[in-house]
């Protein structure tokens, strides 16, 4: 798609690998690319792995959401003496699983969102990127949560992205006031999803709402990114 300098980052969080496969037909339409932060690598079987496989071959990066999605606060306490253990029990295994799998994961998605910054020096030396959850404080418009958008150039590596499950309650209208915003600003707007599903509710993102997206993002000229592109 041309562009206009900003763009638009989408990932996607778990292992809902058959219907991010199922994605392929409507991302190589909009010659769109997106992220699969794979949690729980190891219990892959060979046909998610051959999914994944499959995605990557399509330009999509696969990154990684942990081992067994132990979040920072909930599984650590967000206790800074525990953030070389969080890397060792979460982080390594996964991302050596994943390696194994012929895949080069070069960004992290942590678990709930949750981090703090003591856990991302540790896991800076092992990863390039980082994707947490952005707080979006009542009332405050989508567009407005100024953490969600990526100066290009800025060499940021800690990335927040906007949910837009259903049970976050992002209408379309706030998104597209979001990639509007990007493309004024030329900045990347980030936004995280779990499981591609029409029948919709809970951690589901309507396959339409990501349509909508794409074309507007298209209407808008804006590229489309995965995280370990961002600079």
């Amino acid at each position: 798609m041309p562009e206009n300098g900003g763009g638009i980052a989408l990932t996607f969080d778990d292992r809902h690998v058959g219907e991010w496969h199922a994605l392929l037909p409507l991302l190589r339409e909009f010659e769109a690319r997106a992220t699969f932060f794979v949690g729980g690598a190891a219990w892959l079987d060979a046909q998610q792995l051959g999914w994944l496989r499959e995605l990557r071959d399509a330009g999509c990066e696969i990154g990684s959401h942990g081992h067994r999605h132990r979040g920072v606060q909930r599984h650590y306490g967000a206790d800074p003496r525990a953030a070389s253990r969080y890397v060792v029990e979460e982080v390594m295994p996964s991302m050596r699983t994943l390696r194994d799998g012929g895949f080069d994961p070069q960004s992290y998605a942590y678990p709930f969102g949750q981090r703090t910054a003591a856990f991302d020096r540790e896991l800076f030396r092992q990863v390039p990127h980082l994707r947490a959850t952005a707080c979006r404080r009542r009332l405050l418009p989508a567009h407005r949560v100024r953490s969600i958008y990526h100066r290009p150039g800025s060499g940021a590596r800690l990335h927040f992205a906007l949910g837009i499950d259903d049970c976050q309650g992002n209408r379309l209208d706030g998104l597209a006031k979001v990639l509007r915003r990007a493309a004024g600003e030329r900045s990347i707007a980030l936004f995280y999803a779990h499981r591609p599903d029409a029948c919709g509710g809970g951690y589901r993102v309507a396959p339409g709402l990501l349509r909508s997206l794409l074309e507007i993002a298209r209407e808008l000229r804006l590229r489309s990114l995965t995280v370990r592109e961002l600079d």
